[in-house]
């Protein structure tokens, strides 16, 4: 019932095949896996014809040293290999089109069946751990089938992925990545061998028919042993982030990005953006030096003007704002001796060495600050970028990174500041961010960006904190030292801490049931009572301490602070969850309730 096939007429169906799945990004909507579902169609009719005629004649002469008749184990074991790229092929279509259960399904059947009959036995190891081959026939053997058979595993890893089950997916990627440097020292045990690819399997789908078309009309070689290994790397990175193991994640991703700068297979913005991607994770355990490292490298990899690549830019200048903040974060910690100095400088030059660090290096170090000076010119290179990002996450564009932005900005403010010893210009640089932060707040609808209002908003409401408390201590030092504080300097104070209660209670009040019943829910979300009650603890602080000059004005912040206090701690003890999540505070809570009949009466005589 089959048609005899030739060769070419094979390799035209995988070709259209593997074009099919490279054309699929330009999809329509309302069809998103259109050429999948036709490469699939051509998938299963190539391995029709393999399972039913066998190897064509012109594999079987192509491999050195077959010049001669065919043998038949070889075409055997040939014939092996197409069939089962072909259904490996087939089984990452399954994945693709979200068909994950079909997919692994398939993946493991292949896995098992031919287990026997393509097992990359490459004949032990010797107690040193090198390969040891009974011949070069089974070497051979083993480089025919060991791209095959990374390409399975490399699947088997990302079809568990889909499926979230990472423990199994790391296995699975581990085994294509020892099968993989098991070939790699087969090779350099034999000079004269090679690995197959998919010229091999197929040749006339890499060859075009016409030798006189233009070889980028062929479709890319999805075979190749190196360019697997590759994928092997940064499937592995995947794989150990989902599986919350950080550390590895990081690893495996250096690898894979020098791997693509060894092998020149990568395109320079996308190298970039994984590179400054990478620095974020350095930043979490506090190494600045790999992550100055790798910003310098993603900014050199950047350089190309061409407008395309403004987003990857901005997303490289929102990298090294995160860094620099950081790097003042830790200068402050530093300074106050919250922390002991364990930066590490080890390996700095052997990260990306063929990637030239650029101006970069010269503009902001790796070391923490040490003084106002030095953590100014942190924070002027961080703004220098915050400007630059900003330049393309526009607000009515990217509504939320322009946000975070903004947000981001406050920070580099309020870790500068922490080198300021003039009180005046620390009050100032918290009035900077309490300006900007209300402005963002007023651009943004709370309907739509409930959740970014509400962060906004406490970090405003703690921006007044922190400026109420540098009022109030001017206040009390002139008190101390017998001066009667200005009517204006009070009412400055007073102004600055009604705003702060007004944001706490606003953040507050979004978390309120609708209207007739207008409470607090009964019992909050896990991540927002800490939240909520800390507004609640916040406000009622704030409250107590305003130097109102009037005693009806005091006594009525007394009696409102009371009231935020006691209903933090009933619902501390109506939910014992709360009351675990607030214990820094809720001792000083139960003190404050306690202290205050004495502060209503230290009132009532003060103004008796």
């Amino acid at each position: 019932f089959f048609k005899p096939t030739s060769d070419a007429d094979l390799g035209d169906l995988v070709s259209r095949a593997l074009r099919l799945e490279e054309s699929s990004a330009d999809d329509p909507e309302d069809q998103p896996y259109k050429s999948r579902y036709e490469a699939r169609k051509l998938l299963n009719e190539a391995i029709s014809i393999v399972d039913a005629e066998g190897l064509s004649s012109a594999v079987q002469t192509k491999a050195e040293g077959d010049s001669s008749s065919p043998d038949p184990e070889f075409e055997s074991h040939s014939r092996q290999l197409r069939l089962l790229w072909l259904k490996v092929r087939l089984a990452s279509n399954y994945l693709e089109t979200d068909e994950a259960s079909e997919g692994y399904r398939m993946l493991t059947a292949l896995l098992e069946a031919d287990n026997e009959g393509l097992q990359l036995n490459d004949g032990g190891t010797d107690q040193s751990g090198e390969v040891v081959v009974a011949d070069s026939s089974s070497a051979n053997r083993y480089l025919r089938e060991a791209a095959v058979k990374v390409q399975l595993y490399n699947w088997l890893g990302c079809a568990c992925c889909h499926l979230n089950r990472h423990a199994d997916a790391i296995e699975f990627l581990q085994q294509a990545e020892a099968a993989f440097l098991r070939a790699k020292r087969l090779l350099a045990a034999d000079e004269s061998a090679r690995a197959w690819d998919l010229s091999d399997l197929f040749p006339s789908a890499v060859k075009p028919a016409n030798e006189k078309e233009e070889a980028a009309s062929a479709p890319a070689d999805s075979c190749s042993l190196e360019s697997l290994h590759t994928k092997t790397l940064f499937y592995l990175a995947q794989a150990f982030g989902k599986a919350d193991r950080p550390a590895d994640s990081a690893r495996y991703c250096q690898m894979t990005l020098n791997r693509q700068l060894a092998l020149s297979d990568y395109a320079a913005s996308e190298w970039a953006v994984n590179c400054a991607a990478l620095s974020q994770y350095y930043l979490g355990v506090r190494d600045f030096a790999r992550a100055h490292r790798c910003l310098c490298a993603a900014s050199a990899a950047a350089h190309d003007p061409d407008s395309e690549l403004q987003h990857n830019r901005a997303s490289i200048s929102r990298c090294w704002v995160k860094y620099a903040i950081a790097l003042l974060e830790y200068s402050r910690d530093l300074a106050q001796h919250q922390l002991e100095d364990c930066r590490s400088e080890a390996d700095y030059e052997d990260l990306f060495p063929s990637v030239e660090a650029g101006h970069h290096a010269d503009k902001v170090a790796y070391v923490p600050a040490v003084n106002f000076e030095q953590a100014r010119a942190i924070f002027l290179f961080a703004q220098r970028h915050l400007t630059s990002a900003k330049d393309f996450f526009r607000l009515d564009e990217h509504c939320t990174d322009h946000a975070e932005l903004v947000r981001d900005h406050s920070r580099a403010f309020l870790h500068l500041l922490q080198f300021e010893l003039d009180s005046d210009r620390r009050a100032r640089m918290h009035k900077r961010r309490a300006d900007m932060l209300r402005e963002l707040l007023s651009q943004l609808s709370q309907q739509y960006y409930l959740l970014l209002c509400r962060q906004i908003r406490f970090e405003l409401g703690e921006t007044l904190v922190d400026l109420l408390d540098i009022k109030l201590s001017a206040l009390e030092s002139q008190a101390a030292a017998g001066q009667t504080p200005s009517p204006a300097a009070v009412a400055k104070a007073n102004a600055i801490g009604r705003d702060a209660v007004t944001q706490f209670d606003l953040f507050v009040d979004s978390f309120r049931l609708p209207p007739p019943e207008s409470r607090l829910p009964d019992r909050l979300e896990a991540l927002d009572t800490r939240p909520v009650l800390l507004a609640l603890f916040h406000s009622a602080r704030v409250s107590a301490r305003l130097p109102e000059p009037s005693r009806d004005r005091r006594l009525a912040n007394l009696r409102r602070a009371e009231a935020n206090y006691r209903q933090v701690s009933e619902y501390c003890e109506r939910v014992p969850e709360a009351a675990s999540v607030m214990s820094p505070e809720l001792d000083l809570i139960r003190d404050m309730l306690a202290l205050m009949p004495v502060k209503v009466q230290t009132v009532m005589d003060k103004f008796a």
